[in-house]
Order: C-alpha cells, then sequence, then structure tokens
C-alpha cells in the first residue's frame, strides 16, 4: 500500500478492492482522501466497520467478478492481492470496470502474483488462486485498457504462502 500512497493526495477519491479488514485506511488516511473500501466477505467487512467506524470511511459490500464501479468516479483505485483469486474470464472484465471507474488522469495499482510455471493458470501451489498471470499476459491485460505506454510494472519477491518465495507484479496503470 505504500506503492498506492504515492498516488494519493488531499481530497482524492480512492477505492481499495478487495479491502480485506481495512487495515490500508490507516495507511492512506494521512493523505486526506476520501477512502471507500469493498470486498466480498461480509464478516470481513463487519470487522473493518467496527474498527474504523468513527472515522469517516466507508466498507462496502462488493464482487471482484461484478465490480458495479461508478464511471468516471475514482482518482485511483488499488487492487491488492485481488485479481489472482477470480477465474480469468473475470479477469479481463474487472479490469475494464477499473478503467472506466477511472476519472481522466486517475491511477490503477493492481498486484497479481507471477505464475512460478511461466504461464498463466490455476496457482501450483495456493489452491485460493484460481487464474495467476504471467508477466507477458498481465502487461498485456493492463495494456488492452490502458496502452502499454501508460503501464509501468514493479516486481518483487515475497513468501505469500507456503510454497516458498513468489514474484509479485504491481501494474502502474494510468488513465490519460
Amino acid at each position: 500500500y505504500a506503492l498506492v500512497g504515492l498516488f494519493c493526495r488531499p481530497g482524492y477519491e480512492v477505492l481499495d478492492f478487495p479491502c480485506g479488514s481495512g487495515y490500508a485506511w490507516e495507511l492512506l488516511s494521512p493523505f486526506g482522501i476520501q477512502y471507500e473500501g469493498r470486498d466480498i466477505h461480509e464478516l470481513t467487512l463487519q470487522y473493518a466497520r467496527a474498527v474504523y467506524r468513527d472515522l469517516g470511511v466507508a466498507f462496502n459490500e462488493g464482487d471482484l467478478c461484478v465490480p458495479n464501479i461508478r464511471p468516471d468516479f475514482y482518482d485511483t483505485i488499488a487492487c491488492i492481492e485481488g485479481l489472482e483469486h477470480i477465474e480469468q474470464e473475470f479477469q479481463r472484465w474487472l479490469i475494464e470496470a477499473f478503467f472506466a471507474g477511472l476519472k481522466r488522469g486517475g491511477t490503477l495499482i493492481v498486484s497479481s502474483p507471477e505464475n512460478p510455471q511461466g504461464v498463466s493458470g490455476p496457482s501450483p501451489t495456493n489452491k485460493d488462486h484460481l487464474w495467476e498471470l504471467s508477466r507477458h499476459d498481465f502487461i498485456t491485460l493492463l495494456g488492452r485498457y490502458f496502452g502499454s505506454e501508460n503501464v509501468e510494472i514493479v516486481s518483487h519477491q515475497a513468501i505469500l504462502d507456503p510454497g516458498g518465495l513468489t514474484t509479485c507484479l504491481y501494474g502502474v496503470c494510468h488513465k490519460k
């Protein structure tokens, strides 16, 4: 979320989808943003609402497969550790919805573990990762909507599960 913070300014409308327990709000709130977190798990949303209830922040139900994002509304959208949890057929629609939801000049920051097999497909080590992308397919997916000249890729290695070291890809996509 430190990467997301680079694209937050006072008054910006920021969508964090999926938001999980809402901890990104703590990291991003010093930027003076209008934060909305969305997640599919009601129990997780209840937790986020209880922890951050008096801070003027919104936590709403949302499904990455049916994103229902207001067009031309957000300055920044973060999709950290979400894309790999939906099937391939929904990933394209999600990125398209994110593109449509951004204002002109807005930025999407989206992550995906790079599939260690070198091809896109289900994770060989994490049953919850329904469709991990190869680096090439990740760049192609993002470039399809934002244009390849408006997509930057940042990567690092981290231990995401007992499978060991994983290369994490972060797409920083600018809507012109």
